[in-house]
């Protein structure tokens, strides 16, 4: 991997609590697993991942960082894991504590650790920083695969009771713009110049107008992952695995779509790969046209929450490289939607006969 390539692989990677198996040995016992299990420690993101292996047996072991997620929404995403595995949806499979609780306080500190079983034999279906640097690529296969499974999740999520202690965050125009963004104010990025901030306040205004025209009917609004890039999705014998579920909360179904395709955008395989992908969702779930209208307003405002999320930690290493290399790319389709409501990524024409049918 080259040097350009490590650093980027750094990007979202990173948080500021140092590593411990203390805690996870702490916890394991009232998981019902062999505190002497070997642990490796595995990637650092908002939460630090662990892999544990016991009797035959291998674990994910999450320790997440303090003040990111509370218990209570910890405990939403396990009850939301079962219900899709209930449904047949491959996703991991959350561990129950001794106590009767997902998410268990350990140590002085009281953070908290959840635990899922490791899904076997999986491997990602492509690195996204690759693809978007054009050092990797992409099976169209999967990734018409990846829509369909996609479209599975959102079938569930549209005719699925929301449980009454439903508690995650919302991926709505508050949780996507602006000051109160759940990843952070792309704006606040030191290195956009008072033009940029401009344009850019410009193009947030008439995305956040686009996509709230879509409204919050259930059809297009509801429980999504919104994280389901292509290395939280694991190639099994058994079909693709959706894996990472940390950000999933409530939100309109196309931002899961963007956030898909976004890191393709570069690729000059892009406009095979959004063909794929919609043909394959549309096999299992209509898109409406003014859905499918809407898509460079959600790819924008995808990239957006990547340089908000930088502009939140300036002191990250991986911050650097979303402002020299993600930046650039993002504000100029920032520049082309403010003029033309298009960010130039997308197959519009395609898309617009895909949603009537034409292609079907």
């Amino acid at each position: 991997m080259s040097s350009e390539n490590q650093t980027l692989s750094l990007l979202f990677m990173t948080s500021s609590f140092p590593a411990s198996t203390d805690l996870v040995r702490e916890a394991l016992s009232h998981f019902g697993i062999d505190a002497g299990a070997r642990i490796t420690f595995i990637k650092q993101r908002e939460n630090q991942v662990f892999r544990v292996e016991s009797d035959g047996q291998d674990f994910a072991v999450r320790i997440h960082r303090p003040g990111y997620r509370t218990a209570e929404e910890i405990e939403c995403e396990a009850h939301h894991l079962r219900a899709l595995r209930d449904a047949q949806l491959l996703v991991p499979d959350p561990v129950e504590s001794e106590f009767g609780v997902f998410a268990l306080p350990v140590g002085s500190n009281q953070q908290l650790v959840s635990v899922q079983r490791w899904l076997p034999g999986a491997l990602p279906i492509a690195d996204s920083f690759e693809v978007f640097t054009g050092t990797g690529s992409l099976d169209e296969r999967h990734v018409s695969e990846l829509g369909s499974v996609m479209a599975r999740h959102h079938l569930h999520a549209e005719s699925a009771p929301t449980r009454k202690d439903f508690s995650r965050p919302a991926w709505d125009a508050d949780g996507l713009f602006g000051p109160r963004a759940l990843w952070g104010d792309a704006a606040g990025l030191r290195t956009l110049t008072p033009e940029d901030r401009l344009v850019l306040s410009e193009a947030v205004s008439a995305a956040s107008l686009k996509i709230q025209a879509l409204g919050k009917d259930p059809s297009v609004f509801g429980p999504i992952h919104a994280d389901m890039t292509f290395e939280n999705v694991l190639a099994t014998d058994e079909g693709l695995a959706i894996i990472d579920f940390d950000d999933f909360g409530e939100g309109w179904f196309a931002f899961d779509i963007a956030t898909a395709l976004f890191f393709a955008t570069p690729s000059p395989q892009y406009p095979a790969l959004e063909r794929a992908f919609l043909e394959g969702y549309q096999q299992v779930r209509r898109l409406e046209a003014s859905v499918l209208a809407a898509m460079d307003a959600f790819l924008l405002a995808r990239g957006l929450t990547y340089l908000g999320w930088a502009a939140d930690r300036p002191e990250n290493p991986a911050s650097e490289f979303a402002a020299a290399q993600l930046c650039p790319w993002v504000m100029s389709a920032a520049k082309k939607y403010a003029l033309s409501g298009s960010t130039g990524w997308t197959s519009y024409q395609y898309s617009t006969n895909l949603a009537q049918g034409e292609l079907r």
